[in-house]
């Protein structure tokens, strides 16, 4: 047994209270999958404690933890073992339930869930709105609101600007909300700006008093579309403004920060810039320009990313224009406080300026920023409102972590392309679940470091060894065996927000039929979908019985397995031993952890653990050349006796093993005993001999076979990831 069990409660804030003395009945820890996929789930932690005294009923006022016998409160558990302290659960209660039974003491139930449990509650937003407010705009306009709105609101709730009201000058001319699609993967629309001229249309302004509290540094940004053609009576030299801040509405030529874009009907060159910059009430201006992004042209009707910032040091401003997630241009000026002053911002007009310069097209995702925005900052912005736009698997774990207001990352780094999911309205654990199919599924909250864990290709399907256990000796009854043919399909269909790719197996096709399995993902390259649709189809091929569930007698078991126990997380690979040879025909059955249930009271500690099994299909080599040939292809060519060291090999057509003897030793399955080839064959044409052969490897038992009997390569390649 454990030094010690502590079951914990933090009932106040950095007190942590041991309730295990009032917990006879130990803990249930729930953990992973009883069966594959690979999907995450949250770790459940159950308890009951004994109340006679109403300590932990809820909601009692006489009670000793009231009023923090609530939901939300964290848990943890932990366990001594020599010397050393393993951490099995952290999370926070779910339910409490308290019972009242006519005989007997009161007592409370509890549940807790860990951090895969909070992500099943936590409802995203879509990814642009998540990445503009983690940077602490002063005002941010999605501008997503439906045609019958009439207003555009502010999601910053803090923020002194109020909605942005439509406002017309001139004559005709109209502003529609929802008309058009804006940026990201959600289906978001934006208002559509359609002047009836330069001086004649709507726009959309918030104005506060006394200003905006971006007296230093600062940034503008928008998403914004428009027409190569220029609304009728524009000029070549006027400018169509998307968006702009001014001190006052008191002048046309008051200071302002502004985005806008030359739109000059039919011409070319720099009517296609996206410009933006800084003018003040004495005409003098900083003004940046992008003609070094052509192509593409900024007016062709797609949607396209703006930024502007200026960065101040004293009296010394930097200023940037990005575009499409790329600086483009910089400059700086002084302020003198004369000609260029500090600003004291108070109004934000969208869609042109008062009597001048309207704009025509789309904006939305309007933001201001009372500090410049780094270049990673603007990148991260424009990659999630473009879907293509060079995203990362790795990137959009950690997406997860920083939404969430956690820790998410990749064990090892994947370094796979992605594309942007749809994440609106999502919980943080589906949005999750869809970028770990596209690795190996397994995502999971180590409790130790206290982060979500996603284990990528690098760590799949690991080869090594966690822990060994005796089915006679360690275990809690007897394993128990498995085998399901149900789970073949002969399709199998990966699909991304962009593209779906198709893999078939035209043999099981001709002998299951179309029996199908999809998956969607975040992938972003053909290869990945192909390699993810293959895997659906190789998963379910090789249906042989194997250990599906054991039950690990922690306490009774002969051999010392807590340390490697306590050391498991899902995926690790384990090992059932000393099977009957008689009844298995192998020594032993190797699977990879899908999940676990671990029990603990003061004299037990036991854990079921549910494996799916390994190498099944077992895992390409795409360095060796070594490729499946397919039934009937590859037979013993007579029949051997179980301790026979030279066999011969037949192949029906061309494809036979290497002569080559820097290619051996070579694995083969014979009719399932597994045969080490440890040199190369005299001859270089079917039927070819080969001498000292080692029968029996690994798990297999060495056994007589027939002429006739199917030959395969062990560790054929099968698909990449």
């Amino acid at each position: 047994m454990p030094t010690s069990i502590s079951l914990e409660i933090e009932f106040t804030a950095g007190v942590w209270t041991n309730v295990w003395g009032s917990c006879p009945g130990g803990y249930k820890l729930t953990v992973g999958k009883q069966e594959r996929p690979f999907e995450p789930v949250p770790g459940i932690l159950e308890f009951t404690l004994e109340n006679p005294s109403g300590a932990y009923t809820p909601d009692n006022p006489l009670g000793t933890y009231f009023p923090n016998v609530v939901e939300g409160k964290r848990v943890r558990v932990r366990v001594v073992k020599s010397a050393t302290t393993y951490t099995r659960f952290v999370g926070k209660l779910t339910s409490i339930d308290p019972q009242f039974p006519d005989e007997g003491l009161p007592t409370v139930s509890f549940e807790a869930q860990d951090l895969l449990g909070f992500y099943q509650q936590f409802r995203l937003r879509p990814s642009l709105e998540f990445a503009i407010l983690d940077d602490s705009p002063v005002a941010y306009y999605p501008m997503t609101e439906p045609r019958d709105a009439d207003e555009v609101l502010n999601a910053v709730p803090t923020s002194v600007l109020g909605s942005l009201q439509p406002f017309e000058f001139g004559d005709n001319g109209s502003v529609t909300l929802g008309e058009v699609d804006g940026p990201g993967v959600d289906g978001a629309k934006a208002p559509l700006f359609d002047p009836a001229d330069t001086l004649n249309g709507w726009v959309l302004l918030s104005d506060v008093v006394p200003d905006l509290g971006m007296s230093g540094s600062l940034s503008v940004e928008c998403w914004f579309t428009t027409d190569l053609v220029a609304p009728a009576g524009l000029g070549v030299s006027e400018t169509a403004v998307a968006l702009a801040t001014k001190k006052s509405p008191s002048s046309l030529i008051d200071d302002y920060v502004y985005i806008s874009m030359y739109t000059a009907r039919g011409v070319l060159g720099r009517s296609d810039q996206v410009n933006a910059g800084h003018r003040w009430a004495t005409g003098t201006g900083n003004v940046l320009g992008s003609p070094g992004v052509l192509p593409p042209r900024p007016n062709d009707k797609r949607v396209h990313h703006a930024v502007y910032t200026e960065s101040r040091s004293g009296s010394s401003v930097t200023t940037k224009l990005y575009f499409d997630g790329a600086q483009v241009d910089s400059g700086s000026f002084t302020i003198d406080g004369t000609t260029r002053t500090d600003q004291t911002w108070r109004m934000l007009i969208v869609g042109g300026l008062f009597g001048q310069d309207a704009w025509q097209g789309s904006v939305s995702n309007v933001a201001l920023y009372s500090a410049a925005l780094s270049a990673a900052q603007v990148l991260e912005h424009y990659r999630c409102g473009k879907p293509s736009a060079g995203d990362t698997i790795d990137a959009q774990i950690a997406r997860i972590g920083t939404w969430t207001g956690t820790t998410c990352t990749s064990v090892t780094a994947s370094g796979k392309q992605a594309v942007l999911p749809p994440t609106d309205g999502q919980s943080a654990l589906d949005a999750l679940a869809r970028i770990a199919r596209g690795e190996t599924g397994i995502a999971y909250h180590d409790y130790v470091s206290d982060v979500v864990l996603v284990v990528t290709s690098p760590d799949a399907d690991p080869v090594s060894t966690s822990i060994i256990v005796d089915a006679e000796r360690d275990l809690l009854g007897s394993p128990v065996f498995g085998r399901d043919a149900t789970a073949r399909v002969a399709r199998g269909i990966a699909s991304t927000p962009v593209a779906t790719v198709t893999a078939e197996d035209a043999a099981l096709l001709a002998t299951i039929g179309a029996v199908e399995e999809s998956a969607e993902c975040t992938l972003a390259k053909r290869p990945d979908l192909h390699a993810l649709a293959s895997s659906l189809i190789s998963r379910g091929r090789e249906q042989v019985l194997r250990v599906r569930e054991a039950t690990i007698d922690l306490v009774g078991a002969v051999n010392d397995l807590y340390a490697n126990y306590f050391a498991l997380t899902l995926g690790r690979r384990l090992r059932i031993s000393n099977l009957d040879t008689t009844v298995m025909g192998r020594t032993f059955d190797e699977g990879y952890l899908l999940g676990y249930v671990e029990q603990a009271d003061a004299t037990t500690f036991q854990a079921t653990v549910y494996l799916a099994p390994a190498d099944a299909p077992r895992v390409g080599r795409y360095d060796t050349g070594r490729y499946c040939w397919g039934d009937g292809v590859c037979t013993l060519s007579a029949g051997i006796t179980s301790s026979a060291t030279t066999l011969t090999l037949t192949w029906t057509g061309s494809a036979t093993l290497s002569t080559a003897a820097g290619d051996y030793p070579m694995d083969i399955d014979l009719n399932g005993e597994r045969v080490t080839l440890n040199s190369a064959p005299a001859g270089g044409t079917s039927p070819r001999t080969f001498t000292g052969v080692t029968r029996g490897v690994g798990s297999t038992i060495a056994r007589a076979h027939s002429a006739g009997e199917p030959v395969e390569v062990w560790d054929a390649d099968r698909f990449a990831w």
